[in-house]
């Protein structure tokens, strides 16, 4: 009965609220719009009702293995172009590159004058719960492979987050008010593995940044335990190779409750409406991000930075995977999918989505990490 009550109100206070904040709103811009960008480029979502799931091709591999079975959603993102090809040279001159870290973040640099053939690296990331936590077991590993000149060559991340379905799941917020209904099981100890085996490309000449990251949205940093290891097998090692290895650097992983909105409600698979919703980064280095979940059903999606660069902003309007806007893809990508140098970077956004034919309205998640390159 409390429940029915509650969901009547919030049902009341969307239209009275949420409605003409959505009409009025400063950061919608009533534009004439064309479809720049396809969500293609954006996470692959798929159901994992199991504790693993396994993806291949000719070259990638993925493996996970999740300590729990509650039915979760994947995001596999791939990013940029794709890897550069490497023909079977058939050499026998092969060097292998070995590190392991216990830190979030974990950069290996390779410099070289000539092009670096890469026969295989693989990744294995594990993650587990330091101290018992309250959780809803959603997390992320990923990979960047940065050129020196801050172009991303190549990305490749997976998150898992809770289905929203399988739980029922309502999340309502006005002012400091807050009902939330997610199922948050106390857990320690290790949580998820997973690994990347990549194989046969190339990069060419320069010093490039291939960057190591994995972390949880719902769990405070200093109650994570991250280990990573990797091996990179490279043929016809050039003369002047140079290896470094860097482990500072800081992730940060937040879930659709931590934006700090004017109003929020969530109601699994069904809407999505979040109201000026807003975050803040202090970085000290090299600044790297992306939304893992976001709008892509029926609805919009607004989106403004202030960053150290100046003003970054697209306002979307998003319908069945496809995103329409004034913007430039290129703007639309970077708001998205961005990166920048030390700073202050204040987020503010807002969006609603609703479920339409096939597709389903899903909430917004970020993971970034802030990371010096030497």
């Amino acid at each position: 009965m409390k429940r029915k009550i509650i969901g009547i109100f919030v049902c009341i206070l969307f239209i009275a609220t949420v409605v003409p904040t959505i009409k009025t709103s400063a950061l919608i811009q009533n534009t004439s719009t064309q479809p720049i960008i396809d969500l293609g480029n954006s996470p692959l979502y798929f159901n994992l009702n199991s504790k693993n799931w396994s993806y291949k091709n000719s070259d990638i591999q993925i493996q996970t293995t999740r300590n729990n079975s509650n039915p979760c959603i994947g995001m596999l993102s791939s990013y940029k172009s794709p890897l550069h090809q490497l023909r079977n040279t058939g050499s026998d001159n092969i060097t292998t590159i070995q590190e392991e870290s216990l830190n979030q973040v974990l950069v290996i640099k390779l410099s070289s004058a000539s092009e670096m053939k890469i026969l295989n690296f693989t990744a294995e990331f594990n993650l587990s719960i330091l101290n018992k936590q309250k959780t809803e077991y959603s997390h992320k590993y990923g990979i960047y492979i940065l050129h020196a000149d801050g172009t991303i060559h190549d990305s490749l991340s997976l998150s898992w987050i809770t289905n929203p379905s399988s739980r029922n799941l309502q999340y309502f917020k006005l002012g400091s008010f807050i009902y939330d209904n997610r199922i948050l099981d106390e857990r320690v100890g290790w949580v998820s593995r997973g690994e990347f085996a990549i194989s046969n490309f190339s990069l060419p000449a320069g010093d490039y940044y291939v960057i190591f990251y994995a972390g949880f949205y719902d769990v405070p940093n200093i109650n994570t335990g991250i280990q990573t290891k990797i091996s990179i097998n490279i043929i016809d090692i050039p003369d002047d190779l140079k290896v470094m290895k860097n482990e500072e650097g800081t992730f940060y992983g937040l879930w659709y409750g931590e934006f700090n909105p004017v109003f929020a409600l969530t109601k699994g698979w069904v809407f999505d409406v979040m109201s000026n919703g807003t975050t803040q980064f202090s970085v000290n280095n090299t600044f790297l991000f992306q939304f893992d979940g976001h709008p892509k059903s029926d609805g919009f999606w607004n989106i403004y930075w202030e960053t150290p660069m100046g003003i970054k902003q697209c306002n979307l309007e998003v319908k069945e995977g496809v995103f329409n806007s004034s913007s430039s893809e290129e703007e639309v990508n970077w708001c998205i999918y961005g990166q920048g140098g030390s700073g202050r970077y204040l987020l503010t956004t807002q969006y609603s989505d609703r479920r339409s034919g096939g597709w389903r309205a899903f909430p917004i998640y970020l993971t970034a990490i802030d990371v010096p390159l030497n």
